[in-house]
């Protein structure tokens, strides 16, 4: 030991802990036990004098004063005249010196010793705060200092608590709130459990205190400015030393300490003509440091508390319970404190059997901002209850086993129990196998039994569940005890039967305009003949503007998931636009506006995630650095729009149009596609599809790189045209950016040119673009507008509205807004997400050229003559959605409006299909595998899907395959991970009970999947279906069902 010490290097002493019922996997050479490590080392002190504060190892808590204790060893010598020592104690956080003192310690007769000194904690302790004490030793400076972790401390010292601990399920309790008087406190009490799947609490002190700025200084360089002083003059390295009856030759590594780190540690400079720094050695070779490594074992343990017997309103000699709310928050309320600073409120609790955490977050005018350290808890619990594990929705016919527990808590009786399921028309219940027998259960434990349950109704239902008594006795087989009443507890839970099949929606729109007129239009509404049975809706509804749909539903306007870069792009473009229109017209609110800006902001950091370091963008979230071209210009572009409301960092818009100069071919102007083509509209000519959507991307800013390219872009472009090499969707591309650059001349050639290739009918005008991607279609039949189509009439509108003299395109752009308004869903999006866009933008430039402010209607649906529903329209409710339900979704209407101005009505039909095998566009089948399987039940199995695409041409893009996860069972994300890295698909998402899979792109050849699921409950036994769809074309859709 003294040949490390003297030599300079650090010494540790572990200590390990075998823990013999610890189970360590054989493969593993050495096992890893918890071991703590304690590392000494030398330290400069001339006079053998030493500090050292004890650390704390809980967290101080707010407003109260904690006592740090302080251990000294002085130099005998140095203190013998005086006796008395001086220590000086200073507390930094955040850089400020929030506490000071001085303490004087009599060392008359020890020289060796402890004192002790008080801090109080408050709201100057930001998160945690060091603590430093010094003392000077005839002309040796000896310091020593720690870090202490505080209590998130608020100015508004908030508390809950609950008026009682335990209370029977259903009861009335008064929650108590202390804060700062005449505090406004919100309220809320959650589930214990839900804490189990996640943080729950996304409002609390770590939270608020973490994203607040946190100021450290270690060192002393600032803002690249050294203050160090200068180092001491070196030591002769031949000089030896004489000590303890032997020479030796000085060292100096770098592990030895002095008093000067503890003050360079905090940034805090010292100025004394005492000698702080150690010695150094002249050209002594640094000796490289090890840090240790520490682990620690923490254990918790939890107790439960019991209540009394329940009582109820039941028969004379039963005491009886009946649950119905089962749920998983309560007590949301806003109350205001007194001029003491106390408030109280009485809540009811819900009926489940659980714990329940409370807190409280106040605001005052004086104090500010308050939130509970430490939450309020209540249990809600029976003696004696029932409880069942239900899912929230299953398939109709699916049969799900239902195990229902009954819990016996009373310490000295055994209950003989027999337990009941409710039956119902909407439902089929079947006991398992001694579910109707009665059971005897003794103290302290548990009963299981089974029902088969099978929903026939669809819709909401309720399962009630009764456990009842017949016994309570001493043994199971003795008789029962008069004096203890007998117990029965009902629980009632909601579940969804669905349809089986596939969800499928039509839309009719009509979008009319009428001027103190009146106009009937007639459809007729039919089902697939395909149809489940019972699953089909039909509403009517209608509003004063054919926009604020679209607003309304921005969050959802396809319902498509949002795991593609593209895709979210596209979700946050139709925000600017709509914010536009609604600004011109007037609807625009502050709230509607920071709404939305937050929605660009959350949407902006999730498309940083698609960022490479080249400057590209790609398909999926934290992709390779390689980028999609056509991905990097649609963000590209969406990015300087969105610029307008958010702060966007430029520096990257730089980098990505620099990464744009290295794929444009510098003779042509063209540029060259990396990645393949989201949209895949013009798969013809990829090379003038790319380089048409970058050069009106770069007319939104002024860069001059962007400049540069713009004009050779432009030239790749006009060359094409001239050459006869674009088709009718390359034009509208580039009469979209002859609008964009305001060249007029040539733009009116090119929209003759475009509008002589458009179809008139029906008072609408729209074009027919034959893209070979649209040949398969789904089982809703085939739509009668494609993707590209509606991205057509959305571009030559755009255009036609943005022209100086749009007054003379007007008839063109309505007759071109209603082919549009035609194919938008009940939630107004179109067929996919670009085109859906670009139609957003251009109806809200249409939309302010035509905009009437005091339009007024009265509209009336009948059926074969009879009026079923009227919606008035005023000023007043106009942005308003007014639906009807429709009794029958097939027969005759009509639908009579009168007014003046325009208006959009809707008519939706939302069903399931079964879908059949033929008039697909992918090939799927699905098997499952398992080795898991006991008594008849898979623990967990592998879905393996086979999928090829079968339409013309012989791939597709960026498919998307959905699986509606059975009952009971979950993903294994481990294992879809790992199937991420090895490139079988691109990405996964999860979004209620269905599973997608992203997948780059599948040909012909069958692409094989597969999928491990593992169980979360018990089994059920039902056929679960997987749809594969293509991401752009909503319709291009194949389901396969397989039973499990």
């Amino acid at each position: 030991m003294d040949q490390y010490y003297r030599s300079g290097l650090p010494c540790f002493i572990p200590i390990t802990y075998r823990n013999n019922d610890h189970c360590y996997y054989l493969e593993y050479s050495n096992a890893l036990y918890p071991t703590a490590q304690y590392r000494f080392q030398r330290f400069f002190a001339p006079t053998g004098s030493f500090v050292e504060i004890q650390r704390e190892g809980k967290e101080l808590s707010c407003g109260k004063n904690h006592t740090v204790k302080v251990r000294y060893l002085l130099c005998e010598e140095c203190v013998r005249k005086n006796g008395k020592q001086s220590f000086y104690v200073q507390c930094l956080s955040r850089l400020n010196f929030i506490h000071h003192q001085k303490i004087v310690v009599d060392v008359s007769e020890a020289y060796s010793g402890s004192f002790t000194f008080d801090i109080p904690v408050t709201t100057e302790y930001f998160q945690n705060a060091d603590i430093i004490v010094t003392s000077i030793v005839r002309n040796n400076v000896i310091a020593h200092s720690i870090n202490v972790n505080t209590e998130k401390c608020f100015k508004n010292e908030v508390s809950m608590s609950f008026s009682a601990e335990v209370v029977e399920p259903g009861s009335e309790v008064e929650v108590l709130v202390t804060a700062a008087p005449l505090s406004f406190c919100g309220l809320r009490a959650y589930d214990r459990s839900l804490s189990s799947f996640q943080s729950y609490e996304s409002l609390g002190p770590d939270t608020i205190f973490y994203n607040l700025y946190f100021l450290r200084q270690h060192g002393y360089n600032v803002d690249g400015i050294d203050f160090n002083e200068p180092a001491p003059p070196c030591q002769d390295p031949n000089k030896q030393i004489f000590c303890k009856d032997g020479y030796y030759v000085q060292v100096s590594p770098r592990t030895d300490g002095d008093s000067s780190q503890y003050f360079r540690a905090l940034g805090v400079m010292v100025y004394t003509t005492k000698p702080l720094l150690k010695p150094v050695v002249c050209g002594t070779p640094e000796i490289q440091t090890f840090r240790p490594l520490f682990s620690e074992v923490v254990a918790d343990s939890m107790a439960a508390k019991a209540s009394p017997s329940p009582s109820g309103n039941a028969a004379p000699g039963t005491k009886e319970t009946i649950r119905t709310n089962m749920a998983e928050e309560f007590g949301f309320s806003i109350i205001q404190t007194d001029s003491t600073g106390h408030a109280s409120e009485t809540v009811q609790v819900p009926d489940s059997i659980t714990g329940w955490i409370g807190n409280a977050l106040c605001v005052s005018k004086h104090e500010g901002f308050g939130k509970t350290n430490y939450t309020a808890n209540i249990t809600t619990f029976l003696m004696f209850f029932v409880d069942m594990t239900v899912p929230l929705s299953i398939c109709r016919e699916e049969v799900l086993v239902v195990p229902t527990a009954v819990s016996n808590y009373n310490k000295d009786h055994y209950v003989t129990v027999k337990v009941t399921m409710q039956s119902s028309d909407d439902y089929e219940i079947t006991p398992v196998q001694g579910a109707e027998e009665e059971r005897c259960i003794p103290p302290g434990e548990k009963a299981f039994f089974y029902f088969r349950v099978s929903g026939k109704t669809l819709g909401s239902t309720n399962l009630t569940c009764t456990a009842e008594t017949t016994s309570i006795g001493k043994s199971c087989n003795g008789p029962s005890d008069p004096s203890v009443p007998q117990r029965k507890d009902t629980v009632v839970k909601k579940i969804n039967v669905e349809a089986d099949g596939v969800l499928y929606e039509d839309t009719k729109n009509f979008f009319i305009c009428v001027n103190n007129s009146s106009e009937t239009r007639h459809f007729t509404l039919s089902l697939p003949e395909n149809v489940v049975q019972d699953s089909a809706k039909t509403s009517f509804g209608a509003l004063g503007d054919f926009l604020r749909i679209s607003y309304n539903n921005i969050d959802n306007l396809l319902l498509l998931p949002l795991s593609c870069c593209e895709h979210t792009v596209f979700c946050l473009l139709p925000l600017v636009h709509l914010m536009d229109y609604c600004r011109f017209t007037g609807q625009l609110t502050d709230d509607m506006e920071k709404e939305s800006i937050t929605k660009m902001n959350l949407g902006i950091q999730r498309l940083w995630n698609c960022w490479g370091f080249t400057g590209a963008y790609g398909t999926f979230y934290s992709t390779s650095s390689s980028g999609n071209s056509w991905v990097t210009v649609t963000v590209y572009s969406a990015l300087n729009e969105l610029s307008e409301y958010v702060q966007i960092d430029e520096s990257i818009q730089d980098q990505t149009l620099v990464w744009f100069s290295t794929i444009q071919d510098q003779q042509t102007g063209c540029f060259n596609p990396q990645g393949y083509s989201l949209s895949l509209k013009a798969r013809t000519n990829p090379r003038y599809a790319l380089t048409a959507l970058a050069n009106i991307a770069f007319h939104m800013q002024n860069r001059p790189l962007e400049v540069s390219m713009r004009e050779k872009s432009m030239a790749c472009v006009e060359e094409a045209h001239r050459n006869g090499n674009l088709d009718v969707y390359l034009k509208a591309m580039l009469l979209h950016s002859y609008t964009l650059s305001k060249q007029w001349g040539p733009w009116g050639p090119l929209y003759e040119d475009i509008m002589k290739q458009a179809v008139r009918e029906g008072g609408t005008i729209y074009w027919v673009y034959k893209d070979k991607w649209e040949a398969a279609f789904g089982p809703g039949g085939p739509r009668s507008r494609n993707s590209a189509e509606v991205e057509m009439a959305s571009r030559v509108l755009f255009c036609a509205m943005s022209h100086p003299n749009s007054s003379e395109y007007l008839t063109d752009g309505s007759q071109i807004a209603l082919g549009i308004v035609e194919v938008f869903n009940s939630r107004g999006g179109a067929v996919s997400s670009p085109d859906t866009s670009m139609a957003l933008q251009a109806l809200s430039l249409y939309g302010m050229r035509t905009f009437v402010k005091d339009s007024n209607h009265q509209v009336k649906l009948l059926s074969d003559g009879e009026v079923i529903g009227i919606i008035g329209l005023t000023p007043e409710n106009r942005f308003l959605q007014q639906q009807i339900q429709l009794p029958q979704s097939t027969g005759n209407y009509d639908l009579a409006v009168t007014g003046t101005g325009c208006m959009l009505a809707q008519v939706t039909t939302k069903c399931n299909i079964k879908v059949p095998k033929d008039n697909s566009a992918f090939s799927l089948t699905a098997s499952t595998s398992s080795q898991s399987c006991k008594f008849g039940a898979a623990k967990s199995f592998t879905l393996n899907i086979s999928a090829s695409f079968i339409g013309e041409p012989n791939s597709c893009n960026m498919p998307v395959l959905e699986i509606l996860c059975i009952t009971g069972y979950s993903e294994d994300r481990m294992k879809l991970y790992e199937l991420i890295r090895a490139g079988t698909i691109g990405r996964t998402e999860r979004m209620g009970n269905r599973l997608y899979l992203y997948f780059d792109g599948v040909r012909m050849a069958p692409q094989i999947t597969s999928t491990p699921v593992r169980t979360a409950s018990d089994r059920t036994q039902k056929a679960a279906p997987e749809k594969h769809q293509n991401f752009h074309r909503i319709r291009v859709t194949a389901s396969c069902w397989k039973s499990f």
